[in-house]
């Protein structure tokens, strides 16, 4: 009991110096809560801009397989193949350059996506985005998202289109609008025997606006109907992408593992040429045979003229070089902040050191008297912890309430300094995102008193083997 008497007595004696190292304790802990939770804000506030429309699972068929997959067999294969899987939508991607017809020269290169609306809106969130004339959040109606209001261009037989907010600002055009839609189709020449690309454009009228939250990708892309879009290119491209929506997203990384290693199987049930097929089961076949003499084990990845058919990822393997990068952000960010704590922590050991050579006389008279070496020890042990315990925890009140309301301070600086310390237009979030993790504050407390109690080590085990004869010659 006497040793943490003592270690109280310690600390209140020396108030003042030894709240120092309290407050630095404090404090590295209050902006690690704060900068940890701001990021996680982030995280997740990007993790909802980066996804945008994306499905779970995104199926890319590549190397000649995209013009011979046939959809329909193959949402068929899926939905029989994985039971998570709960609805599977066709993407037909283009490239294509949109002008307004009365203003021909503003003109700017798109991404053309061609969609089945039905589906669509089955495995994404394509309408959370679509907004109205005036820029507004709507309600719409993904049955027929790209017909035309007007009577007079549905008898006209236009076709809709919906251009990503920045290139409709770019090219200033309002809903209503008609543009041209500028393409290559593959035409063949009878005489050469040659197929060569020739230009082609259409006309559509604007039925909508898409807006992410991703600038980028808000101002190079424009939705259409995955027929208009296919007869827009001539017809040389049926789709690009098929779009999957999972029951659970956390077996995602499961499935798409069991997708890419059986992507031939997959293939072989829902090619439209069945005579490659066979061609390529024979192939197959022969190197099977081949392996098996040799003595080898199979690889079907290795067949010789067998091609990749399909790429398979997760949304968050779509975005990951963005991903990667807040995370690695984040990571980076706690380790400098922690150099806070440790910076306390050599204050500790300053200010303890100080005080085992001021307290050099009562060590000597507690040893004189039959105290234990382990009993010198955790006095000074105690007062490390302690210090760590009330710092960590006045940090921790600290970082909740600053956390709580950051976004008010933020308001209050930009007051004081008459411009806005968190611009919306540069960061796309029209406030600070803040996100709390309790695992990860119970951890930064516990680094936080770890670090303290061992900083006290040092001093401690100093104190603890002094000779009192020594001592007490202070004395």
């Amino acid at each position: 009991m006497y040793r943490f008497t003592l270690s109280l007595r310690y600390l209140i004696s020396r108030g003042w110096l030894n709240s120092i190292c309290v407050v630095g304790v404090a404090l590295g802990v209050m902006l690690l809560i704060l900068v940890l939770s701001v990021m996680d804000g982030f995280q997740d506030q990007l993790r909802k801009t980066l996804r945008g429309s994306l499905s779970d699972l995104i199926i890319t068929p590549i190397r000649g397989a995209r013009e011979d997959v046939d959809f329909h067999r193959m949402e068929k294969a899926l939905l029989a193949r994985e039971p998570d899987i709960v609805a599977v939508a066709p993407q037909l991607h283009d490239f294509a350059i949109i002008a307004p017809v009365d203003q021909r020269e503003a003109k700017a290169g798109a991404q053309i996506i061609g969609v089945d609306a039905a589906r669509e809106k089955e495995v994404s969130e394509f309408g959370r985005y679509l907004l109205d004339r005036n820029g507004n959040p709507t309600v719409w109606n993904l049955e027929q998202p790209f017909l035309p209001e007007s009577e007079t261009d549905r008898e006209r037989e236009y076709q809709g289109i919906i251009l990503g907010k920045g290139l409709a600002d770019n090219l200033r055009i309002w809903k209503g609008g008609k543009v041209y839609v500028l393409t290559a189709i593959q035409v063949y020449d009878e005489e050469t025997g040659e197929t060569e690309l020739q230009p082609h454009e259409d006309r559509f009228v604007v039925t909508g606006f898409y807006e992410s939250g991703n600038g980028e990708f808000d101002s190079h892309v424009a939705y259409m109907d995955r027929q208009a879009a296919r007869d827009l290119t001539g017809g040389r491209n049926d789709l690009a992408q098929i779009r999957i929506k999972l029951e659970d997203f956390d077996r995602a990384e499961g499935i798409r593992h069991r997708l890419q290693e059986t992507e031939y199987e997959l293939f072989r049930e829902c090619a439209k040429d069945r005579e490659r097929v066979k061609a390529l089961d024979s192939r197959i076949e022969e190197m099977r045979k081949l392996a098996a003499d040799r003595g080898e084990p199979f690889d079907l990845g290795k067949v010789w003229n067998v091609p990749q058919f399909f790429h398979v990822q997760t949304w968050e393997d779509h975005r990951r070089v963005f991903l990667s990068a807040i995370e690695n952000e984040k990571r980076i960010m706690a380790v400098i902040l922690f150099f806070i704590i440790l910076v306390a922590a050599f204050m500790i050991i300053a200010m303890l050191s100080m005080l085992v050579v001021q307290k050099t006389r009562d060590i000597g008279i507690i040893k004189a008297l039959g105290g234990s070496t382990r009993g010198v020890l955790s006095i000074f042990m105690w007062n490390g912890f302690i210090m760590g315990v009330v710092g960590s925890l006045l940090g921790l009140v600290l970082g909740l309430l600053v956390t709580a309301n950051v976004n008010a301070i933020e308001k209050f600086v930009a007051k004081i300094l008459g411009r806005s310390v968190f611009p919306s237009d540069i960061y796309l979030f029209s406030e600070i995102p803040t996100r709390t993790d309790p695992a990860a504050i119970v951890v930064i407390v516990l680094v936080a008193i770890t670090c303290s109690w061992l900083a006290a080590l040092y001093p401690a085990l100093r104190a603890a083997r002094m000779d009192p004869v020594e001592a007490l010659r202070y004395e």
